[in-house]
């Protein structure tokens, strides 16, 4: 192969890698739901943020379908100081006991589509 076609590729496969490694890494994010607050971490910033369920202006549930038999499944919480968090059903393991807590916690804060 040519020379030029090796740059070629590298100059396509840069600004994926770049995209790729934004997300994965400065997006990482643990969130625990429990004590009647919301507590958001950044390991790799070393920030915490603590939220109260008193500051959720709300959340909401979206199901698209992917398939025939397959759903994609997200769930956000919206803060009163702007801040949103977004988390998907394969991403997070305790998906389905967010979503009770939060239905059993503050029901009347979800938003429907």
């Amino acid at each position: 192969m040519p020379q030029w076609f090796n740059y070629l590729i590298i100059v396509i496969l840069t600004p994926i890698v770049i995209f790729v490694s934004y997300r994965v890494i400065f997006r990482y994010k643990t969130v625990r739901m429990g004590d009647r607050q919301v507590d958001v971490r950044y390991p790799q910033f070393r920030i915490l943020r603590k939220y109260s369920l008193a500051e959720v202006t709300y959340w909401k549930e979206s199901i698209v379908k992917t398939g025939k038999a397959t759903d994609y499944k997200e769930l956000e919480v919206k803060f009163k100081d702007g801040r949103k968090i977004k988390m998907a059903y394969r991403e997070y393991t305790e998906y389905e006991k967010m979503l009770g807590y939060l239905g059993q916690k503050i029901p009347g804060l979800r938003k429907l589509k």
